[in-house]
């Protein structure tokens, strides 16, 4: 989930940034359990990769709390979908990566049907 998705999903439950940042680790953490079970489908390579954008991205949370003086849920926000827009987000890297491994075991399965077609 990319932080501008995760944003729009999750809505400010009280003014307090505080109460926000930790909802939005907790949605996250959420998220990722849900999806735990895909686990078996995927490479140990892609996994790391998704756990590492799913921890980065946790960590861009906090590192925007800690390093900003913003008092409000709402600001909060804005500060996170600013600095979000600024460069890619875990997700999307960890998205392509694994597109990329995708891509490359299709290439060799369609290989291997193409040998064993003919």
């Amino acid at each position: 989930m990319t932080p501008t998705s995760l944003l729009i999903r999750v809505q400010p439950i009280s003014t307090k940034k505080e109460d926000y940042e930790q909802l939005l680790i907790k949605t996250i953490e959420q998220e990722f359990e849900h999806n735990l079970s895909q686990q078996i489908y995927l490479s140990k390579d892609c996994w790391n990769v998704i756990l590492t954008a799913k921890n980065t991205t946790i960590q861009s949370i906090i590192n925007y709390d800690i390093l900003n003086t913003t008092k409000t849920a709402d600001k909060f926000r804005e500060l996170i979908l600013t600095k979000s827009i600024d460069s890619p987000s875990p997700t999307s890297v960890a998205l392509a990566y694994f597109l990329i491994r995708f891509e490359e075991t299709f290439l060799k399965f369609d290989k291997l049907l193409c040998i064993f077609s003919t």
